[in-house]
């Protein structure tokens, strides 16, 4: 059995019909997409910024490593190291609950 390029819109309809069948999938659905979205947000921070992880990282007092765990999705972080994070981006954080 070979593997197929899965397209987007195919796995987020998958997705979908997880979280419509299971509410607990739902929270975790849900949580899995804010992670990865908040850590691409970050990543473009830092490279909009004009700064590679060693340069951050000096910025704001840790290391080359701890920036690329912050950035790395699966890994939890504090408000405070998000907030730190992006200060030393130049960029704030602005909260929204829908």
């Amino acid at each position: 059995m070979g593997f197929r390029k899965v397209e987007k819109r195919e796995t987020e309809a998958e997705l979908d019909r997880l979280a419509k069948a299971d509410p607990k999938c739902a929270v975790i659905i849900a949580q899995a997409k804010a992670d990865a979205e908040l850590k691409h947000l970050l990543y473009c921070a830092r490279t909009d910024a004009g700064l590679s992880q060693k340069e951050l990282g000096e910025k704001i007092g840790l290391s080359q490593q701890a920036i690329c765990k912050i950035e790395k999705s699966g890994t939890n972080i504090t408000l405070h190291s998000i907030v730190e994070y992006l200060a030393g981006t130049g960029k704030t954080l602005h909260l929204d609950i829908k």
